[in-house]
């Protein structure tokens, strides 16, 4: 015969295996850029190929367990960002040559964005840079200047993110305003998206011009912006609430264990 204690004990082990499934766990770290190679050409968005450092065929930068890496532009495979700052104090440098910076954790678990340094001081101003959130860890489809129609008299750019076909869950515009340099923490972002708190990956890139005009682009010039990246932390994801239906199930397990305890003390 099954035992009270048994039964509370089988309720708390299902209870714990349903919590586990259903909650979103991750850890905090950070990216300083310390030990980062002088240009990174990683698709850090997909998964197609061998792995080398966290990204298909060419190596990301990994650093405690996070990759970064740019975004994949088929029709560009030297895409990639560069190496700033000095050799005690790293910071990366995105500019026209790239399709921005694509930063997920190397186990595709969700994180909060807690912060992040951005300086756009050392380039030419206009526009905005956007940083987007995603659900997923890798989102092989976004798009880039490879695909789609080109940008038009003014109208809104089909090649944004937003217009893509892999819509970001939250968005955050940062001014290229030459005299943006600050740390953006997860507060800011999360007064403009709650899902800040929880997301896959998330995407920093130029508004309107999320590719890399190496081999192809748009415009007949490109803007000559220049931004800084540095100390990237990154937090343990808002857990997924436990739905209802687990909680009923909890109580019914120990619901029955008292039945079973009331009919043992009968004697039936």
């Amino acid at each position: 015969m099954i035992t009270t204690r048994q039964i509370l004990q089988r309720s708390a082990i299902m209870m714990i295996g349903l919590f586990a499934i259903t909650s979103n766990l991750s850890h905090a770290a950070i990216v300083d850029f310390q030990g980062v190679g002088t240009a990174t050409y990683g698709d850090a968005n997909q998964d197609v190929g061998a792995f080398t450092g966290g990204c298909p065929d060419v190596a990301c930068f990994q650093q405690n367990g996070i990759v970064v890496g740019v975004t994949s532009d088929p029709l560009d495979i030297g895409a990639h960002f560069h190496r700033q700052g000095t050799a005690g104090d790293r910071e990366v440098q995105y500019h026209p040559d790239s399709t921005g910076l694509y930063v997920r954790m190397a186990d595709l678990s969700n994180f909060s964005l807690q912060s992040i340094f951005l300086n756009v001081t050392n380039g030419a101003s206009g526009g905005n840079f956007v940083l987007y959130g995603y659900d997923n860890a890798l989102n092989p489809g976004l798009l880039t200047n490879a695909v789609g129609s080109p940008f038009g008299g003014g109208e809104a750019n089909p090649l944004d993110p937003e217009a893509g076909t892999v819509a970001p869950i939250a968005s955050y515009v940062v001014p290229n305003d030459g005299v943006f340099a600050e740390t953006i923490t997860l507060a800011q972002l999360t007064g403009q998206d709650a899902d800040w708190a929880n997301i896959g990956a998330f995407w920093l890139t130029f508004q309107n011009f999320n590719h890399s005009p190496t081999v192809s682009y748009a415009l007949g010039s490109y803007p000559d912006w220049d931004i800084r990246i540095d100390d990237i932390n990154l937090g343990p994801g808002a857990p997924v609430p436990v739905p209802a239906a687990v909680y009923l199930f909890g109580t019914g397990l120990v619901g029955l264990a008292g039945l079973v305890r009331r009919r043992t003390k009968r004697g039936v």
